[in-house]
Order: C-alpha cells, then structure tokens, then sequence
C-alpha cells in the first residue's frame, strides 16, 4: 500500500511538475496613428486573430504560455513610422524538438490585434492559425502551418497556408486563397465584383466557390484527380471529363481560376 501511495504522489508530481516549471507572459502596446493604418507583422510562431477596432489606434495584446517573454525564449520588438507599425515575435529555435519533449505539453503564443477598418495588413506567422472577424481591409496573411478564416470580409484578401483549411465569406473586391494541403471554401457576397483574377486553389484538397446572381467572370475550374462541378448558369466552352469546366459566368470578365491537384471543385450560387 505504501509503494502504491508513493507511485501515487510520483505520478501527481510528474503530472503537474511541467505546469509549475513554466513561466506565462503577456505584452501589450497601443500605437496612436493619424490616417489609414499599415500594420506588418512577422511571428516565428503562433496563432494570430485579428478584430476591428478604434480610428486612430493599432493595439496589440500577446499572451504564452509555457513560455516566457524574455530574450532567450519569446522576444518581441516594435517600430513605428507614421502610420506604419511594424510588429516581430521571435521563439526559440529547439520549440519544435527539446521544448516541447521537456514540458509534455505544446507552448503557446497568442497574438491578438486590433486595428481599424481600411487597414492594410501584411500578417505572417511560421507555425499557428490565422483568424480575422469582420474587417474591412487589405489583407495579406500566410502561415507555414495553420488555417486561415476570414468570416465577415470586406475588402481584398489573399491568404496562404503550406498545411490547413481556408475559409472565408464576405464582399470581395479581390480575392486568392491557396493552401499546399487543405480545403478551400470561399462565399462571396452581393456586390463583390472580379476587378483582377481571382484564384482559389488546393494542392490536395476539395475547393469550393459560391457566387451570387450578379457576378461576371471567366471560369477556369480543374482538377487533377477529382469531379469538378457548377450548380451556376455558364456558358461552357470547352469541358474535360468531368474533370474540369471552362465558360463565361453572366456577361463574362476577369478570370476565376478553381484548381485542385487531388479533390473536387465546386462552383454554386451564393
């Protein structure tokens, strides 16, 4: 009983001995700008969610845990100019091997912004999700490993992701999605309109676009190794199969490009 009660407390210790090593930390700054923002962010590693806010601020709030912020594990720098900030998160280079070994669990890093409508934003993370709800913006994201959503979208988006799902649905004036390995699903609202192509396009991985009643463009869809398919009036001139669809939607324009090397491609109604 005695070997029992101290397996026990071994156990309770190894279980929450990781917990109590590690040290969480948190940074915060307000950046006061006068005109449209441009806020440029470059993050070693870490989930990114992005919301509107005030005028005449860009705010950030950064949150780890398992991890410090300090110069030898999570290192954040700043610089202003004008109306441009730009933003850097620096981790450790063993976080994918010896860190995470030692704690048994996976630190995280939280980057949360608040920046205002109009925005132009440059947002590039190695390793975590991105997420943006309800902007009106110019957006340029891309994470090496992470999903990318965008519900509630006003604006230009172009996202890209080596390894995750893309989902996005809003007012577009411009729109490319890519993922490497993932899904790609996209509803664009009244009044979106092709001003240059727009592409959506999966490595392997279903992509699916829904447009509405008053949109024009040129449809390119393929796949590789896949059906491809169109619940929308085209006006098809040329077809492979059902593998891939070429015509005019409404009275034709830009080009709209769906492509996937492995998985199906879909053109409905929004």
């Amino acid at each position: 009983m005695k070997k029992v009660t101290v397996l026990l407390g071994i156990l309770c210790f190894l279980a929450v001995a990781p917990r109590a090593l590690a040290s969480d930390g948190s940074w915060m700054k307000t950046w006061t700008i006068s005109g449209a923002a441009d806020l440029h962010l470059d993050a070693d590693y870490g989930t990114v969610h992005i919301v509107p806010g005030p005028v005449n601020s860009i705010h950030a709030d950064i949150e780890t845990t398992y991890w410090r912020i300090a110069s030898d594990e999570v290192e954040v720098s700043e610089s202003q100019d004008g109306n441009r900030v730009e933003l850097r998160v620096r981790t450790p280079q063993y976080a994918y091997n010896g860190w995470f070994r030692w704690h048994w669990h996976s630190p995280k890093v939280e980057i949360n912004l608040t920046v205002p409508d109009g925005s132009q934003l440059d947002l590039h993370t190695g390793f975590g999700d991105i997420r943006g709800d309800n902007l009106r913006a110019h957006a340029h994201v891309d994470t090496g490993f992470g999903g990318i959503h965008f519900p509630e979208f006003t604006g230009q988006l172009n996202g890209e992701t080596g390894f995750g799902d893309i989902t996005a649905d809003g007012r577009f004036d411009s729109l490319e999605l890519k993922t490497g390995f993932g899904s790609v699903h996209a509803d664009a609202d009244s009044g979106s309109q092709i001003r240059d192509d727009w592409r959506l396009e999966s490595g392997f991985g279903d992509v699916s676009l829904r447009v509405p009643s008053d949109m024009n463009a040129n449809i390119d869809a393929e796949s590789g190794f896949g059906h491809v398919s169109a619940d929308v009036p085209l006006a098809v001139t040329d077809s492979s199969g059902h593998s891939s669809i070429h015509g005019q939607l409404g009275k034709g324009g830009s080009p709209l490009e769906l492509s996937t090397g492995f998985g199906s491609v879909h053109l409905g109604r929004s």
